[in-house]
Formats: structure tokens, sequence, C-alpha cells
């Protein structure tokens, strides 16, 4: 079920003036070319994530994520912490993982031993794209009216601020984008039925690019929601903060050969 929500962002407080639209499609337009020539990046992530159904299930998580990657040909490496309490258990673990053409390395911090997932995993991770700021950008690009442009002493936010039937659009855009839609068919459900059953109560998605270069500093997500599926309601509600602490600065990412050499095979 933690799979429902992913990705990646850190929330600045700032004092703000407005700027008209000439300035904001300009700052979008070197933004978005920006983004498109990153080759790659560091991220530090916070995420935290509520699950709850009724009495039947309430699922409450807390991650704190430092990730490397380089987009083409797409690799990461990510590691940090986990907690999570299930109807009152708590159980905490630590996360750490390798994703490159040779595979998607995870290690099981309840056995102490690293897992080689099968290459179907890896190809669907790949396609992923919610550490990419310009894909993150493309998702506000067709709702510029929705858009609230302000300028900072050291840079530009983005903000969604729309509501009603642009509101629903966009909401469906950032899920279809963000979840897993495999996940979903293993639980016999397809992405559009729960994007039609859904109702979004709250949608905030920020982005702030530097002023100087142009790159995405930092990128926030706030979402709540509601889903009904077999006669139950599902409430999630989502809190992502990223910030991207290197552009440019991954040369390369690879797999220790002790975890070659120790990793069991696992399908997906």
């Amino acid at each position: 079920m933690r799979k429902w929500m992913l990705s990646f962002v850190f929330v600045l407080t700032v004092s703000l003036a407005a700027c008209n639209n000439d300035d904001m499609e300009d700052v979008f337009t070197k933004a978005m070319e920006v983004s498109e020539g990153m080759e790659s990046a560091e991220v530090v992530m916070d995420i935290s994530q509520l699950l709850s159904s009724g009495e039947s299930m309430n699922l409450e998580m807390q991650s704190e994520m430092k990730a490397e990657m380089i987009v083409d040909p797409i690799a990461m490496y990510q590691s940090g912490t986990m907690h999570m309490e299930m109807d009152g258990f708590p159980m905490d673990m630590e996360t750490e993982m390798y994703m490159t053409e040779e595979g998607l390395f995870t290690y099981d911090s309840m056995s102490q031993s690293w897992i080689r997932l099968d290459n179907e995993m890896y190809a669907d991770l790949a396609n992923l794209e919610q550490q990419d700021p310009s894909a993150q950008l493309e998702l506000l690009e067709p709702f510029m009216d929705d858009v609230e442009f302000e300028e900072t002493a050291d840079g530009y936010i983005f903000r969604f601020a729309g509501e009603g039937e642009s509101l629903n659009q966009f909401s469906e855009k950032v899920l279809a984008e963000y979840m897993d839609t495999e996940m979903f068919a293993d639980f016999g459900a397809d992405i559009t039925e729960i994007l039609e059953s859904m109702t979004v109560n709250k949608l905030n998605y920020e982005m702030v690019i530097d002023k100087q270069t142009y790159e995405t500093k930092t990128f926030t997500m706030d979402l709540d929601m509601t889903v009904a599926a077999e006669g139950e309601e599902l409430s999630i509600s989502q809190q992502v903060n990223a910030e991207y602490t290197g552009i440019n600065t991954v040369d390369s990412i690879e797999v220790p050969q002790e975890v070659l050499d120790n990793a069991v095979d696992m399908s997906y």
C-alpha cells in the first residue's frame, strides 16, 4: 500500500513581490531549457503519508531520503529512513537502493540482505520522472492561467492556484504521473477507474527556481484526496518536499561489487 505515493522537496517561507505575465513566461521558458539540459542531480526528500479507510486500516509513514540520479541512461542511488505505523504498531527501517542498467537492488533491513528485482521492475521505474524538474514543469505548462508567479530576493516561485474543474484536471495529470499503474493492476484496479472515483480535497503544487541559474531549487506538493473502491472510501494525505542540492554534480552511479555478489534474485 505504501507504493501508492512516491516521489520528491522542502518548504520555503519568504517575502514575495508580484510580477507580470511576461516575466512568468520568460522565466518558465528559461527554467524549462535548463531542466531539459540537466544530466544529473542530488536530491534531499521528505515524504509524509497517511492512508486510512474507516476503522479497517490506518497507515502512517514518514520517509527521509537522499538520492543521486543520472538522467540518461536512468540510474539512481537512494538511501534513508522510513518510519511506519499501522493501526498503532510502529516500525522503523533503513532503506537503500541502487537502480542501474544492471538491475534494481534494494536492501532488506529485516533480513539484512540485498535483493535483486527483475529487469521489468527496472524498466517500470526507469519510466518514472518524479525527480526530473522538466517533467514537473511540464505538468504546469497547460495550466499557466491558473499558476501564480512571484519573485523573491533570490528566486522565482510557480504555484498552482486553480480550483473547480482546473483543479480536477491538474490533479488527474499529477496522479497519472506519480501513481504506479502496475501496482493498481496487482490490486485488480485500473488507473482510469481510480481517477474517476477520486475526490481531491486539496492540492498545493509549488516549484522554486533559482534567480541566477534558472535551476529548480525545490519542489513541494501537498495532496489530500479520497478514493471510493469496492464500497469503501480510502483517504489519502501526502506531503512531498524535495530540495535539489546539486545539479550536474553526479558523474556515475555504480552498484558495489559486494552487492552484485550477494544479492538474492527475486521476481516482482
